[in-house]
């Protein structure tokens, strides 16, 4: 077997960090999912990327942040949507400049004053910046980054209320950036009301707003409360909403011009009159009710209301975080959707948790959706469709069709030479096979968590939640079983054994690069004579020359050297993939990075920050989010399950670093 030229390669990884090579960037792009909302098109013929703020901004549009993509956007009156604020990139950059061209990091929460600034709560950076009208973006005041900023309201004098629900408090920023606290002691718990306001317990408030009296509402969350504080300084109660134990239900507040109070309680959202009167005004908690538009707002679902605003002709705005759009209710209560559109299917729709990476021998990529409980392919031609799972969790469906199947929660696939897809079927601790005709059944696993079964039949042995499933050459089929540290085979003589328990290798590394004693292997890579890598933490593990024995496993194993950091880069191995040159690609920080059987080192894509940036340009300048797996076709091109992003990303090369 040849497998001294890798291992020659690994064992030296440690010193061969140091000759990491910038080789010429490849160009990124969504190969499947939604691309980012353009300014100039209509708002609700985009994507918005889980919606989490929503301010009017008083000429009858709106602004609406999307944390999970570090950028703030805003919907004029006509519907059209404009980029506003935040290159995409999470960090700290661009006071003084365009809004548009600056770093901002998790905007969780928008306020605008009366001349038309915009203000950000920016819970990355712990800080609150300022929007001009004119698009010049500055720091407004400082706060802590724990301090986890979920509200913001200014005053008609230019106070800036920050609720900082980490520290179980609200704080007022005055226009010069000082900052004092104007309710809570800082300690969670219920206490103080009808006394000073800066002596009474909060419990993580959510959301803040302010009257033009200069009274302001709490939502104390995890009281289940909502607390007012008057102009001179004292507390009390105004509404208790009664919830299940341990339930902080109340997240989102607004004020009209009458006055009127509204507020969200799970999935509905409640207006308080100044009479004191408390109805729903849109969603309804009746499972049987479905999301529409058009119709009563009380008619309808929502997913998860976290934001509201009001503007002063009596609509009501909604930031969906489930559903992913902004509604509008009109004054006379019927809702609508004008922002977001993650109801498109096909090539552009959100995914729902990608995971597992393989490809075919014509270029079809087959991908398991988690959240969606299926396995999908997508052709070169960007045709999608399903091949496993009905889409509803659950275990069901062997001996039948695939696509009536009930899968729960798949992680990994793989393919063999006969064209069979075998499914980490994660939930139901199996591994599924689908043949060629669409045909599923298990072919390993008895659907209980645990490591029993060792030396017989597949199908009667315990699974404990299967991440990722290879196949080699001769048919053997490896399961990775990154929670017990283990590595699984059933091999062609019909048993199934543990191939290999990391427990002993248990690294001796300690901080933010060791996820930690529970995690790992979960990915197997085979090369095309059988040699198994087996990435573990910072190391890999070369495995070759396996023989059946009785119910034992034979092998010959290599533990090889750290791969510790490769430029700044800290280089967890998790999932891997080998092309048709015996090249090894890796994620991890994300990054992708390359390892050549001659020792050289590569950071192909990513440069470590959280984000969704760089489609179209140079992918070593690209933000991901996590990279749940990674695939390479015969071309060299790369592809990247971009997990909390919802979408897969391609990474092209220029023609000459192409093979046939």
């Amino acid at each position: 077997m040849k497998i001294f030229p890798y291992l020659s390669f690994f064992v030296f990884l440690t010193f061969l960090c140091e000759s990491f090579s910038h080789a010429q960037s490849g160009i990124v792009t969504t190969y499947v999912g939604p691309q980012l909302p353009v300014s100039g098109l209509p708002a609700t013929s985009l994507h918005i990327d889980l919606p989490n703020a929503v301010v009017a901004d008083g000429t009858g549009g709106f602004y609406v942040a999307s944390s999970h993509t570090n950028r703030v956007y805003r919907v004029r009156a006509d519907g059209i949507l404009l980029h506003v604020a935040g290159i995409g990139t999470y960090g700290f950059s661009g006071d003084g400049g365009p809004a548009t061209s600056a770093q901002i990091a998790l905007p969780s929460a928008l306020a605008i004053d009366r001349f038309g600034n915009l203000y950000i709560a920016e819970w990355g950076n712990g800080i609150i910046r300022k929007v001009t009208p004119a698009g010049v973006i500055s720091t407004a005041g400082r706060i802590a980054t724990t301090s986890v900023p979920l509200g913001l309201a200014v005053d008609f004098g230019g106070n800036v209320y920050v609720a900082e629900s980490g520290f179980n408090r609200v704080i007022k920023l005055s226009p010069e950036g000082a900052s004092k606290v104007v309710a809570g002691t800082g300690v969670g718990g219920f206490s103080g009301d009808g006394g000073p306001a800066t002596s009474a317990q909060l419990s993580g408030p959510k959301a803040v707003i302010v009257d033009a009296a200069g009274n302001l509402y709490i939502a104390d969350s995890g009281n289940n409360r909502i607390r007012e504080v008057s102009a001179d300084g004292r507390i009390n109660t105004l509404v208790v909403v009664e919830t299940p134990p341990f339930s902080d239900t109340i997240h989102a507040l607004a004020l009209d011009g009458s006055g009127n109070l509204y507020f969200a309680i799970r999935t509905v959202v409640n207006k308080l009159t100044a009479l004191g009167i408390v109805r729903a005004v849109a969603g309804s908690e009746d499972a049987a009710v479905s999301f529409a538009d058009g119709v009563p707002a009380t008619s309808t679902r929502l997913g998860n209301p976290v934001s509201i605003a009001a503007d002063s002709a009596g609509n009501l705005y909604i930031a969906d975080l489930f559903y992913q759009k902004v509604r509008k209710v009109t004054a006379d209560g019927i809702i609508n959707t004008v922002a977001g559109n993650p109801d498109v299917t096909g090539i552009s729709g959100l995914l729902k948790g990608p995971r597992g990476l393989v490809l075919d021998a014509a270029g079809n990529l087959y991908f398991a959706e988690v959240g969606a409980n299926q396995v999908r392919r997508v052709t070169p031609d960007g045709v999608i469709s399903s091949v496993a799972g009905n889409g509803t969790g659950g275990f069901m469906g062997d001996g039948g069709p695939a696509t009536a199947a009930q899968l729960s929660g798949p992680a990994g696939v793989a393919l063999d030479d006969a064209g069979n897809l075998y499914i980490a079927d994660t939930g139901n601790h199996r591994i599924r096979r689908v043949t060629p005709d669409g045909i599923i059944n298990t072919v390993a696993g008895d659907g209980t968590a645990g490591t029993g079964g060792d030396g017989g039949p597949p199908t009667s042995a315990q699974l404990y939640y299967p991440w990722t499933v290879e196949i080699d050459p001769a048919g053997n089929l490896y399961i990775a079983e990154p929670y017990k540290r283990k590595v699984r085979m059933v091999s062609r003589d019909g048993a199934i054994y543990t191939l290999l328990d990391v427990t002993p290798y248990s690294p001796s590394h300690t901080g933010p690069l060791n996820p930690g004693p529970d995690s790992g292997p979960f990915s197997v890579v085979v090369d095309p004579t059988g040699n198994l890598y087996i990435p573990y933490v910072l190391k890999i593990i070369v495995i070759s020359g396996i023989r059946v024995s009785g119910d034992s496993v034979l092998i010959n194993r290599l533990l090889v050297s750290d791969v510790t950091l490769v430029k700044g880069f800290g280089v967890p191995l998790d999932r891997m993939a080998m092309d048709t040159m015996g090249n090894l690609y890796t994620v991890g920080a994300r990054s992708v990075f390359k390892l050549t059987p001659d020792g050289v080192i590569t950071r192909l894509a990513g440069d470590g920050r959280l984000g969704f940036t760089g489609d179209g340009g140079p992918a070593t300048s690209a933000n991901f989010s996590e990279l749940a797996d990674i695939a390479v076709d015969k071309a060299g091109n790369i592809y990247l399950a971009d997990f909390d992003n919802g979408r897969i990303r391609k990474i092209t090369f220029p023609l000459s670093r192409r093979r046939p």
